[in-house]
């Protein structure tokens, strides 16, 4: 039994699906983008799976990959790229199962409005036979506005490798088991760039030196930003952390930021919660809608919001410790809604 991937970039919350996939008897083959990486994650190797870098596939090869291994399924990822839609077109001419797999929320921007506006003629039936989505309900009714049916659209594309930060929670539990107080520690991780909030994170940290609190900023990423971090003491910055250590880092923490401007989904949500995170995330992030109620494990600000994103901040600062190891635990059980499994067995629903 195999399942083609026609990838953008593989990440380690991708291998932990594919792993899952792999755990149920399946044989994956994975085609990924090699050439216009975004980040510095190394794909790992994997038993039961075999990796084609996208730089030395063209259409006929991918062609003839389909023909050689058969899939029962074939998943794209990379819709934007136009081979893979012609490969995707080929195999719904072979009556194939072909997957849409999308992580777009619906807006209703203008550019949005003009695919819900051809996806009318059926146009996305040429090429695909169903959607997987975020679990997010703005995910699901894109993927319905652009013409999916009910039927044809599965839940729980993406997952953070659960089994990873996990480990982050059973080492904060640990350390409040031995009588440690809660790391006050507001948390970044991301690209730092305008398009993740990061210049804003900034400003918020600069505001919050004019009232007497305890909390550090620590920010792991890489970005044209970097530049702009100033060098204080409550400061501490890193680059890239590969999954497989970073959960080390989440254990530490005490509090996820991110006041994306957008953002899509935000696995990063989901990788913090499992380590026991409680989080702050502007209205735009994705994975808010599985990961984060307003209150109970932390709080959704308005995008692009200084002052509210300040006070947020501060409110933080404020909440006692009992109530902050608390939304901890809340966090963690939130967590539990969407696994590596849970992602690859809505994608095997579909056969």
């Amino acid at each position: 039994m195999n399942i083609l991937y026609l990838y953008s970039e593989v990440m380690g919350y991708t291998q932990a699906t594919i792993t899952e996939l792999v755990n149920a008897g399946y044989k994956l083959f994975v085609v990924h983008d090699d050439m216009t990486r975004l980040n510095q994650y190394k794909m790992r190797r994997q038993k039961g799976v075999r990796f084609y870098p996208r730089s030395k596939m063209n259409f006929v090869s991918l062609q003839n990959l389909v023909l050689q291994v058969q899939p029962e399924l074939i998943v794209v990822s990379g819709w934007m790229d136009y081979t893979y839609l012609r490969a995707a077109r080929f195999c719904i001419k072979k009556k194939y199962k072909v997957v849409c797999a999308m992580d777009a929320q619906w807006t209703g921007s203008s550019k949005q409005m003009f695919a819900y506006i051809i996806s009318q003629s059926g146009f996305l039936n040429k090429f695909f036979s169903h959607a997987w989505v975020c679990s997010g309900q703005s995910h699901y009714e894109f993927a319905r506005k652009i013409g999916f049916e009910k039927n044809t659209i599965i839940r729980d594309f993406y997952s953070a490798d659960t089994s990873i930060f996990n480990k982050s929670y059973k080492l904060k539990m640990a350390k409040k088991g031995n009588g440690d107080h809660f790391p006050k520690i507001f948390l970044f991780i991301g690209r730092l760039e305008k398009v993740k909030g990061f210049n804003l994170l900034l400003e918020a940290w600069e505001t919050l030196s004019n009232i007497d609190h305890d909390w550090r900023l620590r920010i792991i990423g890489n970005g044209s930003l970097v530049s702009t971090i100033p060098e204080q003491h409550n400061i501490d910055y890193s680059e890239f952390i590969d999954p497989r250590k970073l959960y080390i880092e989440i254990s530490d923490s005490g509090f996820l930021i991110l006041p994306s401007i957008k953002e899509p989904w935000g696995v990063v949500v989901h990788e913090c919660v499992s380590g026991g995170l409680p989080i702050i995330c502007s209205n735009t992030v994705g994975a808010t809608s599985s990961f984060l109620i307003n209150g109970y494990n932390g709080w959704k600000i308005q995008n692009n919001n200084l002052d509210e994103l300040v006070n947020t901040m501060i409110k933080v600062i404020n909440t006692n410790e009992k109530e902050l190891w608390n939304m901890s635990v809340q966090s963690y059980n939130l967590s539990l809604r969407i696994s590596p499994k849970t992602s690859a067995y809505n994608l095997l629903s579909i056969l």
